[in-house]
Order: structure tokens, then sequence, then C-alpha cells
């Protein structure tokens, strides 16, 4: 069971997961919008941390893979249209770590 405190959009996990998937797809679409470019929205690192933002909002609320995979689809086709910037690729790689619980710097070194 899921603690209440952790699901933020009013108690209901599949809502949860659904905004945690549309946060992610909209930060790998940052990322892969200026990969290779010298001038970055999302940088490498800050997308290993949404990876790992990500998997943990997957386990903590844990769905079947085909309940995620619905989900998923569901969340990218909502993010069709999007265009990035940095400062909403910024904003919504903050908010998809506070829907992890992740702290949005790390201090610990490698």
């Amino acid at each position: 069971m899921v603690p209440r405190r952790f699901i933020p959009d009013g108690g209901q996990p599949i809502l949860t997961m659904y905004n945690a998937y549309r946060l992610y797809g909209f930060v790998q679409f940052c990322y892969q919008a200026r990969k290779g470019y010298l001038v970055v929205n999302i940088n490498e690192i800050e997308m290993q941390r949404a990876t790992q933002a990500i998997k943990l909002v997957e386990r903590k609320l844990s769905f079947g893979n085909a309940d995620r995979e619905a989900i998923w689809q569901r969340a990218v086709k909502a993010n069709n249209g999007m265009t990035e910037g940095q400062n909403a690729c910024e904003e919504v790689y903050r908010e998809l770590l506070r829907y992890s619980g992740m702290p949005n710097y790390n201090p610990q070194r490698p």
C-alpha cells in the first residue's frame, strides 16, 4: 500500500502515475531535442536523475506492467504538440523530482 502522503494527486495513484509519466515524457523530450548541442535544456546527469525518479514513482505505486504501459501511452499522447524551452524544461524536471520525493540537488559526490 502506498502512503497517502506520497500520492500528490488527491490520493489517486493512477492519476499520480499518469502525471509522473507526463512529466518524465516531457523531460525526455527536452533532453532529446537538444542532445548533441553545446547548449542543452536537460543534461545527461539530469536525465539520469529523471529516470531514477520515474523508477522510484513506479516502485512506490507498484502497478502491473500492462497497467503502466497503458498509462505511459496515454501520457505520451497527451504530451504531443508540446514545445520545449529552457524554463519549461527546468520547471517540469523539478516537478518530476518533487513527485518522486527526490531532492532537487544531490549533495553527495559519486
